[in-house]
């Protein structure tokens, strides 16, 4: 489809028993979603998935909208979003959840080609589970992850007693407005991978802050170039053994430093023709009239000790 915008509906495969069926939407044009669920979730079984791939326009979910692949006591089920050009913007307590109770945590793949993920108002992206590991996070963002403290929206892989999960983040501008990597969730925004009783989680970023910089060459210039830039070239023989420091003010580098001249200027004011002289003659005096005599060409140095 070109565009889906949605207000206070729901598109489910759920069931009560077994795996949750698979939802995949394609649009071209962007999403808006407000009290709006997509829901592939299960009560006994392994969560269905969720796939929702946009080509420019980006999504916007508000209003308690979101992504669900939740299960009572199997494993929980995957959510991916591909964004080709455009933000994820998630406001009012909207969610991208893959959370369950007694088993293992799954996956939230997100993919922003030419955009940015940004959470407001206690917006969530959760793997969580209660006793069994917590799921994976995944984020592969071209610009940045942004929310403020107050905001109280989370980046979490979190697990009660089980293990905790694991965030992936590689991101082209930053993450920015959260408390990271805490070792526990609080009333503020979190970024973390946490276990209340168990095993902490692993939190990976990579931003272009820590790339690794490119290789650069360990051997020595060669020979010739070597010779072409000696430092001590043209100086005598007592100023190539002696350090030097030239402090030259304003006045700018002479033509030897070994024999500066000084650097106070060496003319004198000039006095200019009157101007009512000028008024009163005749255009062609005025033009006969130099305004400034022809300069003398200098003769030597002047050095003042």
């Amino acid at each position: 489809a070109d565009r889906w915008d949605s207000d206070r509906s729901s598109l489910s495969a759920t069931t009560t028993t077994g795996s949750g069926g698979n939802i995949t939407l394609d649009m071209t044009q962007g999403v808006q979603l407000q009290q709006t669920r997509v829901e592939a979730s299960t009560l006994s079984g392994s969560g269905g998935n969720v796939t929702l791939r946009v080509q420019r326009g980006g999504v916007q979910m508000q209003q308690e909208s979101g992504l669900f692949a939740r299960t009572e006591s199997g494993i929980g089920g995957n959510l991916t979003l591909a964004l080709g050009q455009g933000d994820l913007r998630m406001v009012q307590d909207s969610d991208l959840d893959t959370s369950n109770i007694s088993g293992r945590g799954s996956n939230i793949d997100i993919t922003l080609s030419a955009g940015s993920i940004r959470l407001e108002s206690q917006s969530d992206i959760l793997a969580s589970t209660d006793s069994g590991r917590g799921g994976n996070i995944r984020l592969n963002v071209s610009g940045s992850v942004i929310t403020t403290l107050d905001q109280n929206s989370d980046v979490v892989a979190d697990a009660q007693s089980g293990q905790g999960g694991l965030i992936r983040a590689r991101v082209g501008g930053g993450i920015f407005g959260f408390r990271q990597f805490q070792g526990f969730r609080t009333p503020e925004s979190d970024f973390t991978a946490i276990s209340v009783t168990g095993t902490p989680g692993t939190v990976e970023v990579i931003t272009r802050d820590n790339l690794r910089p490119a290789d650069l060459p360990e051997d020595f210039l060669n020979d010739a170039l070597a010779t072409g830039c000696r430092a001590q070239q043209g100086l005598t023989q007592a100023a190539r053994t002696t350090s030097l420091f030239q402090n030259l003010g304003q006045g700018g580098l002479p033509s030897d430093l070994l024999h500066p001249s000084t650097l106070h200027p060496q003319v004198g004011l000039m006095t200019l023709p009157d101007l009512e002289q000028l008024e009163d003659s005749n255009p062609s005096d005025r033009a006969a009239l130099p305004l400034f005599p022809s300069p003398a060409a200098a003769q030597c140095w002047v050095s003042q000790n």
